[in-house]
């Protein structure tokens, strides 16, 4: 079917479909939502088990291989991770991308409920999750005031605050940061329980026992069914201490005379502090599918609306967002998009030097692009620096096919053809050439978009379908509705030619040459492309590269067993350093995390100054905080900015089952590791050791007295941590419940001394905890990692500046202890390093298969196998400005970079086509082959250089790094830059000596087997 014929036919319904694009565009630009980057979510299932008062040690034996054991089974299970901390483990599952999400969970759950047997009684019931990227917090906020405490503050929040933001719209589940909490403290002297028979356990179970609600039936009163509650909770804290407690003896002694009943705060485990002021704070995640500037924006009315309604000595100050980055870079890449549609429209003028012409072609930019954004509007995606960039890296090809078209039918005109039988008469003739050069470019997303792993392929697969979708949008403008115009605002009066004849007397001495010794322009060719494939392992590598943004984020941890003051003291020091360099607008720091209760550890978030007030790149301060926090004693400070979820680029993954064998051999590679030069901040995840207070029972002993092991160890724990708001009552006071925790005086939870004389219940009454085991210090991990049912260390290290990932990844791989390692030890890269690994190792799949879709949609097209090779003549010739660029612009191959390289093998072929397909067609009018060629060249000269000076211009924007974001996507801008210029270069000298001399083998080999023809 002839697309041009029927639209020229019927230009009505052109009329409308162009309207009804640009009606069901501008509603889609409208209502589309805005992020930062595309939604990258793993099919995975998080199953956390506490269990308060267990080691990492026990949590492993008693806990975690058991869950291992069962959940190892699961249909489609790609790999188990287990990450163990005191009194928790996280066991995470990653399943294979067909697995539905509800299945999954489904699957798992089953198999959590058939272990729970195997498991011990005293856990916490199994959390089972499916972790959203999304769900990462966007923003945090802190809640000052001059006057109120850390309670005060944290029931404001709780109560009013969090509740008023989480109905903001796209809000996931909100969390506090730092404060505390009310709780009712029972506080018992073990003395004078033991003196009336009983303990902490037995004054616990006796207080539930008797302070709860209870259901109790219904009945029928009157003509009304009644239900019956029996209500036995207290109602204030004055009715819990006078609770009655039975003794063994019978007796009824009130609460208050067995214990202390005090209305207090709970121990924080966690503080916030901002500019090294204490502070408590919130953090806002988004749900999975929202977009982040929506969200952000309706966060902000939220919070803008409690404003009045808080008294006055409250205030809520954003100290962290993303938003603002996201609305920027989102700024930038539209200004992009306008700025290359503006360039390449003014190329097409000052060739054409026809304003109806210009505006006619100009044409495909707006509909092509608003087609689009319906087509994304109707799947459900977002706008993000993505899908916007690779508009933006394509508005030159959007209007490629209208530039040819408009061209071709200018050229008829000129010919005296009426304006309606010109573009007919023109369409018709390059049909074949518009069809291939755009399905050039949508065979190479197709492997792009389908086999690209990992988070490269979440990356990416948005981008693939939005290129893929606007040039055939453009296809279809440019057969349907160019031509239309065309016939109704275009006469027979030509252009004037920018383009003079000194071009063309030029261009023809050179294409005679070509011609002439067209197996020594082949031979340079060859000897270009071969240099250039020398130069390719000079280039740097990486995974994806560093982009500025206005937040950085470093986590601090001080040495195992520091108290949570410590690290608060530590974490004020570093607020000071921080705060003294001129890009640092504010520091917000987390000390110290409650489940798992990690008091030791601390997380530093650094809002920037706007990036026009900026001294510095992110890079460039990092090293100065690297600097500057050296001078802070006794801690460790660890920069993240991997987007692979790791906090440092480089991570050696050892793991094995022979425990003291991983440890040997990770400290040596450590140290190793410490010595290369091109490596910084080399760490272990073999945690250092946790103080512990070890009681080990002495059975023998403990069994003539009828003292069980789990006994002694539920002394210790409700000596400790006492018994928490899971196992005993909450006060419920209006819409708030408060917990209620009975445990014994702080003197004793401290003193080692104190705990051996805790009475343990036994069959003749109580005795002394240390007659029945002994009491001493030790010390244990505080962290236990696991991989595929096997202990694991990881080893990371950050980069020094100008050292890429490749670099470091080969200096690792070179070291002495990786080639001495064990079979029973098992070895590899992690986060940047094994999704670069990935990448690379795709794109050595997904090349070749490109490959092959762009040969066959050219086979299809012209019937042949030959000429098709000779169009993609250019795609290894376009290689050489590419690399050429990117060493010149320091740029590094990543996977920007090499979807570059695949966006540019369907681009470089699009002159080509143009070239060969006018050719065919010359000889099929009678001329002779090189006569064919030579007229093709000189006819396709103008449109070739409009097309390619029309992408170049469309792309500069983005190549040059024009606004905030555009970083990204800068090194494909750039090898796309570099190859279409040698590409447009080649194709005018070396294709059409390739066209002869192709054809001259195959005239020879025809001659050899057919000598009659």
């Amino acid at each position: 079917m002839n697309l041009s014929a029927w639209a020229l036919k019927r230009p009505i319904l052109v009329i409308l479909g162009c309207l009804f694009t640009l009606l069901a565009g501008v509603r889609a630009w409208h209502h589309l939502g805005v992020s930062d980057m595309p939604e990258m979510n793993f099919l995975s299932v998080t199953v956390s088990v506490g269990r308060p008062g267990a080691s990492p040690t026990e949590l492993e034996t008693s806990v975690v291989r058991q869950l291992e054991d069962a959940l190892a089974s699961l249909p489609h299970v790609r790999g188990i991770k287990a990450n163990i901390q005191p009194s928790r483990a996280v066991v995470n599952l990653r399943f294979a991308p067909e697995v539905h999400p509800d299945q999954a969970l489904a699957n798992v759950r089953e198999a959590v409920q058939h272990a729970r047997s195997e498991l011990p009684n005293d856990i916490d019931e199994p959390e089972i999750s499916q972790p959203q990227v999304s769900e990462d917090p966007f923003a945090v906020y802190a809640v000052l005031s001059d006057r109120r405490d850390s309670l005060a503050l944290s029931t404001l929040i709780d109560t009013t605050i969090l509740r008023r933001v989480r109905k903001a719209s796209g809000v996931s589940q909100v969390s506090r940061i730092g404060g505390t909490y009310r709780e009712i403290q029972i506080i018992a002297e073990p003395a004078r329980l033991q003196g009336l028979g009983l303990d902490v356990d037995m004054l616990a179970s006796r207080m539930a026992a008797l302070s709860v609600d209870l259901p109790s039936g219904s009945t029928e009163i009157g003509d009304r069914t009644q239900a019956i509650r029996t209500l036995g909770a207290p109602m204030a804290v004055m009715d819990l201490a006078a609770l009655p407690i039975p003794t063994v003896d019978q007796a009824w002694l009130r609460l208050g005379a067995l214990a202390t009943v005090s209305d207090t705060m709970a121990r924080p485990t966690q503080s916030a502090w901002l500019d090294g002021r204490a502070t408590v704070g919130f953090d806002v995640p988004r749900a999975p599918g929202t977009a982040l500037i929506n969200v952000a924006a309706a966060t902000d009315r939220a919070v803008a609306s409690l404003r009045g309604q808080l008294p006055p000595d409250v205030t809520i100050r954003r100290v962290f967002t993303s938003a603002p980055h996201a609305s920027a870079a989102y700024e930038a890449a539209t200004d992009s998009l306008v700025l290359g549609s503006l360039l390449a429209i003014g190329v097409i003028y000052l060739f054409l030097r026809n304003l109806r012409a210009t505006l006619i072609s100009a044409v495909a930019i707006p509909l092509s692009i608003l087609a689009t954004l319906a087509l994304l509007y109707s799947l459900g995606e977002v706008l993000h620096q993505m899908n916007l960039l690779g508009l933006t890296l394509v508005v030159g090809v959007l209007v490629d096919d209208a530039i040819v078209e408009i061209e071709n039918i200018e050229r008829f005109l000129q010919a005296g053809y009426a304006p309606a039988e010109a573009a007919l008469v023109a369409a018709t003739e390059i049909g074949v050439v518009v069809i291939a050069t755009t399905l050039t470019i949508v065979a190479v997303f197709v492997p792009v978009t389908t086999m690209m792993p990992g988070l490269s392929g979440q990356f990416f697969h948005s981008f693939g379908i939005t290129v893929a979708a606007a040039v055939l949008f453009s296809l279809l403008v440019a057969r349907a509705v160019i031509p239309t115009m065309a016939a109704k605002w275009l006469h027979s009066r030509g252009p004037a030619v920018v383009v003079g004849p000194w071009w063309s007397r030029h261009y023809q001495r050179w294409l005679a040459a070509s011609l002439r010794h067209r197996w020594v322009v082949l031979g340079l060719a060859a000897a270009a492309f071969a240099a250039t494939l020398s130069l390719v392992p000079g280039l740097p590598q990486t995974f994806l590269d560093e982009r500025d943004s206005r937040q950085v984020s470093m986590s601090v941890a001080v040495p195992a067993g520091a108290r949570l003051v410590d690290t608060e003291q530590v974490v004020r020091a570093a607020t000071a350093v921080l705060r003294r360099q001129a890009d640092v607008a504010s520091v917000f720091a987390q000390v110290g995390t409650s489940v798992p209760r990690r008091p030791n550890e601390g997380k530093l978030m650094l809002q920037l100054v706007e990036p026009g007030k900026r001294t510095l790149s992110n890079a460039a301060l990092e090293v100065q905080a690297r600097a500057d926090l050296a001078a802070v004693p006794g801690a460790r400070f660890t920069i993240s900015h991997s987007v692979t979820g790791y906090p440092k680029p480089v991570n050696l993954q050892l793991k094995g089952g022979d425990s003291a064998a991983l440890v040997t051999w990770a400290n040596r590679l450590q140290g190793e590791m410490a010595r290369l030069p091109v490596l910084q901040d080399v760490t272990s995840s073999l945690a250092e050791t946790s103080p512990e207070l070890v009681i080990r029972p002495m059975k023998d002993r403990a069994a003539d007295r009828g003292i069980t092991t789990q006994t002694i160890a539920r002394t210790a724990l409700l000596a400790t941590d006492g018994v928490s708001e899971r196992q005993l009552l909450k006060l419920t006071f209006g819409d708030q419940q408060v917990p209620v925790r009975v445990c014994l005086p702080d003197w004793i939870r401290g003193d080692v001394l104190a705990i051996a004389h805790l009475p343990v219940r036994g069959r003749a009454g109580f005795v002394p905890l240390g007659d029945v085991a002994r009491i001493g210090m030790d010390a244990g991990p505080s962290q236990i990692r696991r991989n595929d049912r096997q202990r694991q260390v990881l080893l990371s290290a950050s980069l020094p500046p100008g050292v890429d990932l490749g670099q470091a990844l080969a200096a690792v791989e070179g070291l002495e202890g990786i080639s001495l390692l064990p079979d029973a030890i098992d070895w590899g890269f992690l986060g940047d390093g094994e999704a670069m690994g990935e990448v690379f190792e795709a794109f050595g799949i997904i090349l070749p298969v490109s490959l092959l879709l762009i040969y066959g949609v050219l086979v299809a097209l012209y019937r042949g196998f030959l000429q098709p090779l000779t169009i993609m003549l250019t795609l290894p010739l376009s290689a050489v400005g590419a690399v050429i660029a990117l060493l010149v612009t320091g740029q590094a191959m990543g996977v920007v970079a090499l979807a570059g390289f695949l966006l540019l093998m369907g681009l470089s072929t699009k002159n080509s086509i143009l070239l060969v397909d006018f050719a065919l067609q010359s000889q099929r009018e009678g001329l002779s082959r090189d006569a064919a060629i030579a007229h093709a060249c000189t006819q396709r000269l103008r449109p070739i250089l409009m097309t390619s000076i029309a992408m170049l211009t469309g792309m500069v924007p983005i190549a040059i790094g024009f606004g905030e974001g555009t970083a990204t996507l800068q090194p494909m801008a750039i090898v796309i830059v570099g190859g279409l210029i040698t590409s447009t270069l080649f194709t005018l000298v070396v294709v059409p000596a390739a066209f002869c001399a192709f054809d001259d083998v195959y005239t020879r080999y025809r001659r050899r087997v057919s000598p009659g023809t």
